[in-house]
This record gives structure tokens, sequence and C-alpha cells, in this order.
């Protein structure tokens, strides 16, 4: 027995924006536009939100407080500046820190004796949701996270030192809005992270212990617009097409996760933001090599799947040989984008490993990996990458 959840309505394509108007109208004003605190300005994609709301004569007002690490307290004070404001509806319009506070200002807009996001934190909090907050409208201005399709929301607890989800089916998007045309200009580096995220998503979920076949078909196509899209357009950045294929890999990765899981390389890449500043997509960078190498042996018909997928010449190779080309050519594309190679660039010592195995011992996506871990595997996988 399996299941697939996806409520969320979504809207692909270039110049789709230009639907936010309309699909705001639908669901009431004013509206709470949640963002970051300067990419999104320097773009000129705010510049081009106002105008289709002043077009509509819809009342707006900003949150631009999310920085790539978002905390419980930019949650919280998100959570207070829309009752304060008598919001009616959440857009969230960013990359996936963007999505996500604005997703759990959403979820929490209506909560009676709300004091704190930290309350609802998997693995720390007590409180769950128990009915839908504020509409929802999604808008991703990278191609990496998902978010726009996922059920919840990753935010650091300062307090505990951690980086949990927020997890709810009430936290879906009403909308989803994927316009590549807003990713057409985003940085080198942040098309390598947020593109290598994408494919550890991908790859994690079409491995998974909870994968099914609807997952299955998902993960495996969005591999291969990965394969076929992510170097062109590090190197390209202006390249639309690939552009329009990783915004379809990173939605496609999206469901996956939300209806799969994920692995040991997403079990640890939160502690490592949370606890040492590593960005989400790079830290996934530096994992998914050595938890493709951990899972091989548990998985070698998918791994040979992902090597075809990626582009793999694997006919008349032995099965173990042709899987482990499926980690050639990750370590090959990792290398391309010039993703650091290891935990020590950022300042990890060895004596921060047991901390760091510990929490990601915990994580959800640890126990959704193929292959038992236990703590001893994090710390050994851990040390290879220091």
């Amino acid at each position: 027995m399996w299941e697939f959840y996806l409520p969320t309505r979504i809207i692909f394509g270039r110049e789709s924006l230009n639907r936010l108007g309309i699909e705001i109208k639908s669901l009431g004003e004013p509206v709470l536009l949640v963002t970051g605190k300067k990419a999104i300005r320097d773009s000129g994609i705010l510049d081009r939100v106002n105008r289709i709301l002043n077009k509509e004569k819809i009342a707006c007002v900003v949150y631009d407080r999310v920085s790539p690490e978002p905390d419980t307290e930019v949650v919280d004070r998100g959570v207070t500046f829309a009752r304060q404001n008598r919001c009616k509806v959440v857009v969230g319009i960013g990359g996936g820190s963007a999505i996500d506070v604005a997703k759990a200002i959403a979820g929490l807009g209506l909560e009676e004796n709300f004091a704190s996001v930290a309350e609802y934190l998997e693995g720390e909090g007590t409180k769950r949701l128990s009915s839908y907050g504020l509409p929802f409208i999604a808008i991703p201005t990278t191609a990496g996270t998902g978010a726009e399709v996922a059920r919840n929301a990753v935010i650091i607890n300062k307090p505990t030192r951690s980086k949990r989800s927020f997890r709810s089916n009430y936290l879906f998007a009403r909308i989803a809005i994927i316009d590549p045309t807003l990713t057409i200009n985003l940085p080198q580096k942040i098309t390598a992270s947020s593109g290598v995220d994408t494919l550890t998503h991908l790859v994690e979920g079409y491995v998974s212990r909870k994968a099914n076949i609807m997952t299955d078909v998902l993960a495996i196509r969005g591999i291969s617009l990965v394969g076929e899209a992510l170097i062109s357009v590090y190197n390209k950045g202006s390249d639309l097409e690939a552009r329009e294929k990783m915004c379809l890999a990173s939605l496609m990765g999206g469901v996956v996760l939300t209806n799969s899981g994920l692995g040991i390389a997403h079990g640890v890449s939160p502690f490592l933001g949370a606890l040492h500043g590593i960005p989400h997509g790079v830290a996934n960078g530096i994992l998914l090599p050595r938890a493709i190498e951990f899972n091989l042996s548990s998985r070698i018909q998918k791994f040979k799947s992902v090597a075809l997928a990626l582009g793999e010449k694997i006919e008349g190779l032995p099965e173990e040989e042709a899987a482990y080309k499926a980690l050639s050519a990750v370590e090959r594309i990792v290398k391309e984008l010039a993703i650091p190679r290891n935990l020590g660039e950022f300042g990890v010592k060895s004596e921060d490993l047991p901390e760091l195995a510990k929490k990601s011992l915990t994580s959800n996506s640890t126990r959704g990996n193929p292959r038992q871990v236990t703590y001893e595997d994090l710390l050994e996988a851990l040390r290879k990458i220091l």
C-alpha cells in the first residue's frame, strides 16, 4: 500500500507570474508579501510584483526580513506582523527560505493562543496544526528546494542549536506559480547550490524506503532533467530552456520528497546549516556522494537507473559496476559546479562531529534512508568529508 498527496494547484510556465493578481483576487486581501532582505529588490522582481498588484488595486504589505537561514524569531515576528495588518492572504516569493517562512506564517496566522513556531517543530515541540491557516501562494525564484509544493517549513531553533521541520498537511500552498523567467538572473553560485539541492531531493527520494511507483516516475524524469540542464545553466545563466528544465526538476523534487521522504544527506545537512552556517545546497553537494556510496549496495537496480538518467554508459557492465556509475556521475557534477569537497573549508573540526552525528540521527530523513544508519555510520561518513 502507498499514498500520494498533492493538494496544491500548480501554474507553470514563462511569464506565469502575471497570473498573480487574478489568483489573489479569488482569495482575498490585504496581502502579506514575504521575501528576503535584498535579492528580490535588486533583481527588479519586487517592482514587477508591485506593478501586477497595483494594476488589480490589491492592498499589500511587505515583510522582507527573511535571511538565508531563517529562525523561529523571524517567523514569530511575521505572524504578529500579519495579524497587525489584518492580512487575508500570504504570498511567499524567493528561495526556499522565503517560501518556508511565508508558509509557516500562513499556517500559524489563525492559530489561537499562538506563542512561537518553536512549539510546532518536529522532535522538539508538542503542538500540531488542526486546521488551515491563511491561504498561501508560493512563487519560487530559484530552482532548488521544491518548497512551493512541500508540506514542511525548515526553521532554525537557536536555543536548541537545531534546524527542524514544521510539518503539516495544512501547510501546503493553495497555489504555486513557477515562472522560469524569475530565475534568469540567479548568481552562478546560487544556481549551483540550488541545483545540487534539487538533485539530492530526487536521488534520495528515489531510493527512499517510502518511495512508490508515482514518486519513482517523477524522480527519474527529474534526475534526467538535471543531467540535461544543470551544467548548461551553470555555464550560461541566460539559457531559458535550461532554466525551465531546472524549474521543472525542482518542482518534481518537491513533490517527490513530500511523498517519499529523503535520506542521510538531508538528515545531516540541516544541522550543518544550524551549527556551522553551511548553505543548505552546498552541504548537500558535499554529502550526496557519500550518501550514495553508503546506500549503493541496498539499491543496486535504482542506482543503475540513476546512472542511466545522468547520461552514463552502462550497457554490458556488471550490475554493481553500473550502479557505481551513479556515484561517479554525481561526483563529476559536483566538481564541475565548484561545490566545496569537505567540511573543513567551513571551519568544522573533528570535535564537532559527535554532536553533528547525534543530532542527525534524530532526523526523519535519516530514518527514511534505504539502509539502516547508526551513530557510528554517521560519524564515519562525516570523518570522510571533514
